[in-house]
């Protein structure tokens, strides 16, 4: 019941973050670029498929192998992200 548990709320958490302000956002200036709603569902689609396997390749990595992040990590990560949102809305207002 305890991995059961455990799926319902990394579902839950996943889908918190998927409706965070900067994930709807991103999310909703490429889809203004896509002409068509097959486009668009195609973008979204590949979108939530990025965040599913780094999350995927990160939680197998961290509970299969025993790996323990550094504290070090997440701020790392965040920065990460934060470039890359940068990256994404400079090319997207460049098209």
């Amino acid at each position: 019941m305890l991995d059961l548990s455990a799926l319902v709320l990394g579902l839950g958490l996943g889908l918190r973050h998927a409706t965070d302000a900067d994930h709807v956002a991103a999310v909703t200036a490429m889809l203004q670029r896509e002409p068509g709603t097959m486009r668009a569902m195609r973008v979204a689609v590949l979108w939530g498929l990025g965040h599913t396997a780094s999350f995927l390749v990160v939680g197998l990595l961290t509970v299969l192998a025993g790996v323990r992040l550094p504290e070090s990590f997440e701020p790392a990560v965040e920065l990460l992200v934060a470039g890359m949102l940068v990256g994404v809305s400079t090319w997207i207002v460049a098209l």
